[in-house]
């Protein structure tokens, strides 16, 4: 005999477990420290104006009766970057307030939502952390660390100022960074070259990002009683597992560019700023559902007002290979 419900199926109901597991997004240890380490805040105004030293003023030794030196330098300048505004949209059927309702409701929908929204805005974050602006279709992004840190070469523009200007391509002065280029093959002298030429006085690359090969070049590159796991820093007892070269923190980012576009990247923590809107709204907000004006239906925006800047790039290095990363 053919019933629609046979037998068990009739009275006993299915399980839903009452929590959820993600299978789309992945986690960013940088992320996780500069937006907030080295969070900013925007507070209002067409673009941020960033005030950089360019230039010494003229000095020399001198004698009795002899004045200063007369030369006139132009010392200063500014980096101006304007905000980008990410948005995530929350659509919901309002059909589906129906059945998701009341004790039968194991999830309310509104909070999954929320939660896949939170998620997508910081992938889009961390995406965009490391990709330019300035290629079609992407201008409405921000300026990633692919377009900071150069060495004059690729970009030699960089937030309305010419590092030639300021520093020759290819030399490790003003928003110049230090760059190795088409790398096929790699060693531990390579990554201590590149943090080498990168340090400043007191100022130092603290953090080296790779992608998973790079990650593995620096473990198999490290002797046994080296390859130590840290943790005691941020990224560490965030849940991320991260070893140390030499002063600085090798964190694995599944974010980071990798085959044709591979990089590894050394940041000076301090030589980054990630500008955030001031206004609640803007500021990872909400603006709340609103109805389609014939259908029960409704959306609402998830925001993030941001931008990045990076004016101490010289503290920063860049290493690409097609191959190895």
């Amino acid at each position: 005999m053919a019933v629609p419900i046979p037998g068990i199926n009739a009275y006993t109901h299915n399980l839903i477990v009452g929590k959820a597991t993600d299978t789309v997004y992945e986690s960013s240890p940088p992320f996780i420290r500069l937006s907030k380490q080295r969070r900013n805040t925007f507070r209002g105004g067409l673009l941020i104006q960033r005030p950089l030293i360019i230039g010494k003023l003229a000095g020399a030794a001198v004698g009795p009766g002899e004045g200063a030196p007369s030369q006139i330098v132009t010392t200063e300048t500014a980096l101006q970057v304007a905000m980008r505004l990410y948005l995530v949209n929350v659509p919901l059927l309002g059909f589906n307030a129906m059945a998701n309702d009341g004790d039968m409701a194991v999830f309310k929908e509104v909070d999954l939502k929320f939660a896949n929204a939170s998620a997508e805005m910081a992938e889009m974050l961390s995406q965009d952390f490391y990709l330019t602006s300035s290629t079609l279709g992407r201008s409405r992004n921000m300026i990633g660390l692919e377009e900071w840190v150069d060495d004059g070469n690729l970009f030699p523009t960089i937030g309305g100022i010419t590092r030639s200007d300021i520093a020759a391509a290819g030399t490790i002065l003003g928003m110049n960074a230090y760059t190795a280029s088409g790398l096929t093959g790699w060693s531990l002298k390579d990554l201590n070259k590149a943090m080498t030429q990168s340090w400043v006085g007191t100022k130092h690359v603290d953090l080296v990002i790779a992608t998973r090969n790079g990650w593995d070049l620096v473990w198999n590159s490290l002797q046994p009683m080296q390859q130590k796991v840290d943790t005691t820093s941020d990224v560490a007892q965030a849940g991320f597992a991260t070893i140390r070269v030499n002063m600085a923190e090798v964190v694995m980012d599944p974010y980071a560019p990798t085959g044709t576009a591979g990089r590894m990247w050394g940041l000076c923590s301090e030589a980054v700023e990630w500008y955030f809107a001031a206004n609640p709204l803007f500021n990872f907000g909400f603006t709340g559902f609103k109805g389609t004006q014939l259908g029960i239906d409704t959306a609402g925006q998830f925001l993030a007002g941001t931008t990045l800047l990076v004016p101490g790039t010289r503290t920063c290095f860049k290493m690409t290979s097609s191959t190895l990363f």
